[in-house]
């Protein structure tokens, strides 16, 4: 069993390309296919972030299984999240941003809400097949005004 958080699919992942590979280096050499080995999951822990300076951590069985709460725990959810970031300006611009935002009170999501506040370059095109466009002429004019 592996429950449907990050690192369990990138544990299978990981376990997937592995058989992949070698089955390809076995399929160059003309050879058998390794025999698969069994996934096993390694439970890491579970965490959680909840606001600002608050979250909750519980380390798995082989680190011991201790649970944290509040500015510990969200400390360290923050040196892991950026851990696993990709690059390091990834990095570097994640720590920043969660900086300024730590101490200057911003808000971190920024949501866009409705059809005119999308900038041209992220809008969907319409759907230019004939049918669609009647559809949508017919929703336009039966939408208030």
């Amino acid at each position: 069993w592996t429950p449907g958080v990050a690192q369990g699919a990138m544990q299978s992942g990981a376990h997937a390309g592995k058989a992949i590979a070698a089955e390809l280096r076995a399929a160059e050499r003309s050879a058998l296919a390794p025999k698969r080995d069994a996934f096993k999951y390694f439970d890491k822990g579970t965490m959680a972030t909840i606001g600002r300076s608050k979250a909750v951590a519980e380390l798995g069985p082989k680190f011991g299984g201790s649970r944290w709460a509040g500015l510990p725990a969200w400390l360290m959810w923050s040196l892991i999240h950026v851990a696993f970031l990709v690059g390091f300006r990834n990095k570097a611009m994640a720590l920043a941003e969660w900086v300024w935002m730590y101490f200057f009170h911003e808000r971190g999501v920024r949501l866009i809400t409705g059809r005119d506040a999308m900038p041209d370059a992220v809008r969907p095109r319409p759907d230019t097949r004939p049918d669609a466009r009647a559809v949508e002429a017919k929703e336009e004019s039966e939408a208030p005004a």
